[in-house]
């Protein structure tokens, strides 16, 4: 995806990258920095885990803080740049992942998609909650006339690829 920024303005740097709440952003959306990084820090927190077993750590409590430090780190803002992975960033995680199975840290095999769908889901529900901030927002206007889909509420028309991959119309397609 091209994107074409304006000239700097005096003061102002341009820069091709940002990060942000711990997610790292590089032009074009893409997120090969953000993965990286990711995936070093998790490599880093492997190292950690490898020692715990000799020092007489069960399995079961091993599967526990592999699930607290990496899976976590993994989830952490997931909904918000996991839908705009490419299926080589999903590959790396997906191949990280099954190595940590392998060595016996993780008890199941746990792939990004399933950890994005189930991250996904949960915090959409947390969404539709009645105490939850957007439930604030004023009410939908009601239309007076029959549409032939009658579902719950009308999209947006939009071609872009990066719009049809936002959270919210994820959310709404993995809820039908």
């Amino acid at each position: 995806m091209d994107l074409y920024l304006l000239p700097s303005i005096q003061g102002i740097q341009l820069v091709d990258q940002v990060k942000s709440f711990g997610v790292t952003l590089h032009e074009g959306l893409s997120f090969d920095l953000h993965v990286t990084s990711l995936l070093k820090q998790c490599s880093q927190r492997i190292y950690l885990l490898r020692l715990l077993p000799s020092q007489g750590m069960s399995s079961n409590h091993l599967n526990t803080i592999f699930r607290v430090i990496i899976v976590s780190r993994i989830l952490y803002a997931l909904p918000a740049w996991g839908v705009f992975m490419s299926a080589a960033q999903s590959g790396r995680i997906d191949a990280f992942l099954k190595r940590a199975h392998k060595c016996g840290f993780s008890k199941e095999l746990l792939t990004v998609n399933e950890l994005l769908v189930e991250s996904g889901s949960v915090m959409f529900k947390k969404m539709k909650s009645p105490t939850h901030c957007i439930m604030l927002l004023p009410p939908n206007k009601k239309l007076d006339y029959n549409l032939r889909n009658s579902e719950c509420c009308v999209l947006p028309q939009c071609t872009s690829s990066t719009y049809k991959c936002s959270f919210v119309n994820w959310c709404l397609f993995l809820q039908k």
